[in-house]
C-alpha cells in the first residue's frame, strides 16, 4: 500500500534514511546511497553528494573525513506505487549516488577498508526498513526552486470520495423500524428461482478473486459509497477493518 503523495510545493523536504550497520576501525569508507522521491531526484549531483557527506559526518563525528572520490548520480528505473483504496498509480523516481570514497583520520581511525550503504526516502512516502538495514536517520535537505515543464502524475490522481458514514453510531441490530441487510460477496444469483425462495440454487462465483486489489476496492466501495437515497444509518463492514489494518 502506498499513500498518496503530499504535493504541497516547498523548497525543503525531509529524508528518512536507512543504513547498514555503522562500520568501525576504518581508514577508508566507500559509500553508496539510493534516493527515492521527487525531492531528491530534483537535486543537482553535488547537492546529493553534500547531503550524503553530511549524513556520513553525523555518523562519524569523531573522525576527520575527506572526500577523495566522487561519482555522478545514476538514474534507476522508477518505483511504481499504487494507492490501495483508489487504485491510483504514479511513479517515484530513484537516483543512486555510487562509489563515494572518504578518507578517515583521527584518534579513532583504523586500518580497514569499510563500506556503508544508505537508502533514503525523501518526501511524504517512506518505506519500511529494508532487510539488512538497521538504523534510521532523518535529515532535512534544501533545494533550489526550479520550474518544470512537466506536471507530475501525482497531481493528476483522481480524488476519492469522502466516507459518508464515518462517525455513525454502531450496534449489531437494525434500528427500530429499519431493515437489516446482509451483503455477501463472491456468489452468483439463482438462474431458475428467486434468491429468497429458500431453494439452494446459488453457487460460488469462480471469477471472484478476493486477493485482487480491485476486488477489495469494489467491496470497500459498497460500504463507503452508499447512495444517500437508501437512507442507511449504520454499517458493519469487515473490509473497512481490513482497510484500517
Amino acid at each position: 500500500h502506498a499513500p498518496k503523495p503530499n504535493t504541497t510545493a516547498s523548497n525543503t523536504s525531509t529524508c528518512t534514511c536507512h543504513s547498514t550497520a555503522v562500520a568501525e576501525d576504518c581508514a577508508h569508507l566507500n559509500v553508496t546511497t539510493l534516493f527515492s522521491g521527487h525531492a531528491a531526484a530534483d537535486l543537482l549531483d553535488y547537492e546529493r553528494v553534500d547531503f550524503t557527506a553530511a549524513l556520513i559526518r553525523s555518523l562519524w563525528p569523531h573522525y576527520a573525513l575527506k572526500l577523495v572520490q566522487n561519482a555522478s548520480s545514476k538514474r534507476e528505473p522508477p518505483l511504481v506505487l499504487e494507492e490501495w483504496e483508489s487504485g491510483a498509480t504514479d511513479m517515484e523516481p530513484l537516483v543512486q549516488v555510487p562509489n563515494l570514497a572518504f578518507q578517515m583520520s583521527g584518534q579513532m581511525s583504523g586500518r580497514k577498508e569499510c563500506s556503508q550503504q544508505f537508502v533514503c526516502h525523501c518526501g511524504s512516502r517512506v518505506c519500511k526498513t529494508p532487510e539488512g538495514f538497521e538504523n534510521e536517520h532523518v535529515r532535512e535537505i534544501k533545494k533550489r526552486r526550479r520550474l518544470s515543464a512537466s506536471v507530475g502524475l501525482a497531481n493528476q490522481l483522481p480524488q476519492t470520495q469522502p466516507r459518508r458514514l464515518s462517525g455513525m453510531p454502531s450496534s449489531m441490530g437494525a434500528p427500530a423500524g429499519g431493515i437489516q441487510v446482509t451483503v455477501v460477496y463472491g456468489i452468483t444469483p439463482p438462474q431458475s428461482s428467486q434468491f429468497l425462495d429458500g431453494v439452494p440454487d446459488w453457487s460460488f462465483d469462480s471469477t471472484f478473486d478476493p486477493i485482487s486489489p480491485w476486488a477489495q476496492r469494489a467491496m470497500n466501495a459498497i460500504c463507503t459509497d452508499v447512495p444517500a437515497e437508501l437512507d442507511v444509518v449504520e454499517t458493519h463492514c469487515w473490509i473497512s477493518d481490513f482497510r484500517r489494518w
